[in-house]
Order: structure tokens, then C-alpha cells, then sequence
């Protein structure tokens, strides 16, 4: 009987030997490694335990199938005096049995691969949970190490897992940011771009971070296109068109992410911009040439051609773009001044024919058919008459008319005097646009005299004499020399 207690005094220490070796806790230590080296210490370990628990796994397999008589238990040791000579025999069959199970768990655990399949992941995580509460419970004497390797590799595995939730989560939100561009909503787009940047980025690969970047670009740039959009008004001054279109410009100018349709975009607005700003300048320079002017012309001559050898002299003491724009609109105005547009006064609706004969018909007509069925107009002498006839008038027929009725000649003729006259304002410095201008008002001038002498002409006839002598002054005078100064145009 002793023979078999010294046997299982002789075989617990070598259980308890068998699961250090088996583990190689010396690589460990009795002192466990610091914070900065547990993670190294860690994975180096795991990796030995990994490749050498199926050299001990015969071992403790020997230690497993050892019978000993007495089984698991001896009933002798279950009610020993408390100073009994055999309770460290008790002791070390209790020791041997839970260190024999101890090794046995861990070779179960440690020489079972953990692929990247996520279900294998997740079982590895629990066959490794359930190894660290059997450790925890054994409390085997010098278990401590085994206890802080198994929260390693458990601690290893969460954290992958939570990497891989990271990662799908990452994933999935992009894909939504990536429907709302799609669909148009910038803003929403925008917003959750930033919120998975701020989030999701650590855990995503730097092409989808970039890619997510350059989506929050472009959804930024259509989101505030239509807000530029919207507070471009007709109404808005081109101070505050050129505030918004310059922050448009600004921020999105330098961006590398945009399309090449978002780029003409941004070229499309940059031309507005650039416009709006020469525009701005033209208009200080013009305010501060009209200032300039305003001085310069303050004793401005009577005269026509006086006028314009200011305006020459002005213009060569200050030869700038602007103060020749604002002489140009000041000689325009003078020359609407010596030649002012012509009125005809005369009631709306007032018509004039001309009979076979030369008669001058005027007044309110009316447009008839005979009895004989011929085309015939009467004619009133007020249009309250034409509209409510109180009396028979007579008829003339079409076929005795040179003429039939229409706008009366002096309107006519004024008609065409504004049409030579803003065709003349439109080139003020050719030599041709005077001598047409000319030509057209001695043309007028003959047919006004000629129209004077027939019965029933109008009274009152404008004149086109003094304008045709006016124009052919000018054409023929040094006036066209100094007019070709200001303009700077080839002389014909």
C-alpha cells in the first residue's frame, strides 16, 4: 500500500512538469512581460505553444491511459485527520488530475488552426473563452502564466473579430454614401461622407478612404452649384454676383477629385467670374474717368466741331481706355444734341392717301365693298366719326388711288430720318457713315418740298435741310479728323 502512495506522489509532480513543458512556460518567465512587450511576447509564444503541443500530446496520452489501482480517487483519503502523513498524497492526486486536464484542454486549443473563415474565428474564440475559465477555475498552483497567455490569444482573436466588424460596417456605409451621390442628394451625400471619414476610415483600406474623400469633394461641389445656383437672382447686384461666384471658385479650384463634366462646371463659372470682375474694373476706371471729365468739360464750347477739338485735346493729354469710352458715349450725347430725333404731330391712327390726281387725302379711313362688289375706302374726318358713322360720306375706290391709305408722308419721312440717324450714332468716325447720313436727309428734303406743293399736304412738314448741311460740314471739315482721334479709326 505504501508502494502505491509513493507511485502517485512520484506521478503528480510529473503531471504538473509534463503541462509546463508541454505549454513551455519558460519562455515566459515567472514574471509576466510588460505592457510594451506583451503583445510581441504574446504572439511569440502562441506561435511555440502552436507548433509544439503535438510533440507532447503522446506524453501526456502515456500519462492519461497510466492505471493506477486505485483509479481517479482512493476512498482511504476522503476523511483524513487534518494532520494526517497522507494528505499530501491527497493533495498531489487532486494536483495531478486537474494539471492532466489542464494540458489536455490547452493541446486541444492550441493545435487547432483558426483560418480566416469568420465562423472559425468565432469558434476559435470560444474554445479558447471556455480554456481561460477551466484555468481560472483549476487554480493550479503556477497556472498564472497559462492564465495570462490564454487572455492573450482570446484578446488576440476579439480583436480581429472586431476588426472584421469594423471592416464590413466600413464597407457598407460607403455603399450608402455611394447611393446618395448616385441619386442625387449632395447634401445627404456630403454629410454621411464626412461622418464615415471621421468614423469608418482606420478601418478601411487607403483606396476606398480616398475613394469616400474624393465622393465628398464632388458631392460638396454639386451640393453648393446649387446653392449658387439658387442665389444667382436676376436682382442681384454684381458685387454679390461676384462674392458668390468667387467662393465658388476658390473652393472647389484646387480640387483633384472633380469630373471632367464637373470641370466645366467650374470653367463655366471662372469665365463668369473673370467677366464680372473686368466689368468691375471697367466700371471704377469709367467712374473715375467720368470724374476726370467732369472737370475737364466744365466750360464746354457751344459749337459742334469746338466740342470735338476739346474732346481731341482731352483724350492726348490723357490717352487711357477709359477716358476714351467715356469721351466717346460724351460725343455721342452732343452729337443727339445738334441732331435731335424729329417729332410729327399728329392723332394716333391718322392716315394719308393719294388719288390718281395728286390729291393729298387725309384722315380716318374705313375699308368698303361696293354694291359691285369693288374694294372702296371711306374717309372721316375724326375717328369717333369712323367708328360711330352718323352720315354718308362718299366712297373712293381702290382703283383711283396712287396711293392707298396708310401712314401719312411726314411720318414716313421721319421714319426714315431715325433710321439714318442711329445708323450715323453707331459709327460716328467713318466718312461713309456721314455721307450716307447726308445723301438721306437731301433725299428727304426734296420729297418733303415736293410733298408741300400737293393739295390737301399736311401743314406742318419737318425740315431735313439744316441736318444734311450739318453732316456734310462734318464729312468734309476737320470735325471727321477729330472724331477718327477719339474713336482711333482708319480714315477712309
Amino acid at each position: 500500500m505504501k508502494t502505491l502512495w509513493f507511485v502517485a506522489l512520484a506521478s503528480a509532480p510529473l503531471a504538473i512538469l509534463t503541462a509546463r513543458n508541454a505549454l513551455d512556460f519558460g519562455a515566459v518567465g515567472d514574471s509576466l512581460p510588460g505592457d510594451a512587450a506583451l503583445e510581441a511576447s504574446a504572439l511569440a509564444t502562441l506561435e511555440k505553444q502552436a507548433a509544439t503541443a503535438a510533440a507532447f500530446r503522446e506524453e501526456v496520452d502515456s500519462l492519461k491511459q497510466l492505471d493506477l489501482p486505485f483509479g481517479d480517487s482512493l476512498p482511504v483519503l476522503d476523511n483524513l485527520r487534518p494532520n494526517s502523513p497522507l494528505s499530501p498524497v491527497k493533495r498531489s492526486l487532486a494536483a495531478w488530475n486537474t494539471a492532466l486536464g489542464i494540458v489536455a484542454a490547452f493541446l486541444r486549443v492550441a493545435t487547432v488552426h483558426a483560418d480566416d473563415d469568420l465562423a472559425h474565428l468565432r469558434a476559435s474564440e470560444a474554445r479558447w473563452e471556455n480554456f481561460a475559465q477551466q484555468v481560472e477555475s483549476a487554480k493550479l498552483a503556477g497556472s498564472d502564466a497559462m492564465a495570462w497567455l490564454a487572455t492573450q490569444r482570446l484578446g488576440q482573436i476579439r480583436r480581429e473579430l472586431a476588426r472584421r466588424k469594423a471592416e464590413a460596417e466600413a464597407s457598407q456605409a460607403a455603399e450608402s454614401v455611394k447611393k446618395l451621390f448616385v441619386s442625387g442628394n449632395y447634401q445627404a451625400c456630403w454629410t454621411q461622407a464626412q461622418q464615415w471619414l471621421e468614423t469608418h476610415a482606420p478601418w478601411a483600406t487607403a483606396s476606398r478612404v480616398e475613394e469616400i474623400k474624393a465622393l465628398a469633394v464632388r458631392a460638396e461641389f454639386y451640393a453648393e452649384h446649387e446653392r449658387l445656383q439658387a442665389r444667382l437672382k436676376p436682382g442681384l447686384s454684381s458685387a454679390e454676383r461676384e462674392a458668390v461666384l468667387a467662393a465658388f471658385v476658390e473652393r472647389f479650384g484646387g480640387a483633384a477629385s472633380l469630373a471632367d463634366s464637373e470641370r466645366l462646371i467650374l470653367q463655366h463659372n471662372r469665365k463668369a467670374l473673370e467677366k464680372l470682375r473686368a466689368e468691375s474694373a471697367a466700371a471704377a476706371q469709367r467712374r473715375a474717368a467720368d470724374e476726370l471729365l467732369r472737370v475737364k468739360l466744365a466750360d464746354l464750347p457751344a459749337g459742334w466741331e469746338e466740342r470735338l477739338a476739346l474732346a481731341a485735346r482731352i483724350l492726348e493729354e490723357l490717352p487711357s481706355a477709359s477716358v476714351q469710352n467715356v469721351l466717346c458715349d460724351r460725343v455721342r450725347q452732343w452729337l443727339e444734341e445738334f441732331l435731335p430725333e424729329k417729332q410729327v404731330d399728329e392723332p394716333p391712327g391718322l392716315y394719308e392717301a393719294q388719288t390718281n390726281g395728286g390729291r393729298v387725302l387725309r384722315g380716318y379711313f374705313r375699308k368698303v365693298l361696293t354694291p359691285d362688289g369693288l374694294v372702296g375706302y371711306k374717309r372721316y374726318d375724326t375717328a369717333a366719326q369712323r367708328d360711330r358713322p352718323t352720315a354718308d360720306v362718299g366712297t373712293w375706290l381702290a382703283r383711283d388711288l396712287a396711293l392707298l391709305p396708310g401712314a401719312s408722308f411726314p411720318r414716313r419721312l421721319v421714319q426714315v430720318y431715325q433710321e439714318a440717324r442711329k445708323k450715323l450714332l453707331d459709327e460716328p468716325s467713318r466718312r461713309a457713315s456721314w455721307e450716307e447720313f447726308a445723301t438721306t436727309c437731301e433725299r428727304l428734303q426734296a420729297e418733303c418740298d415736293a410733298y408741300r406743293v400737293k393739295p390737301g399736304a399736311a401743314e406742318h412738314v419737318p425740315s431735313f435741310h439744316s441736318e444734311a448741311k450739318f453732316a456734310r460740314r462734318t464729312a468734309s471739315g476737320p470735325a471727321l479728323a477729330q472724331l477718327q482721334a477719339i474713336w482711333e479709326t482708319a480714315r477712309d
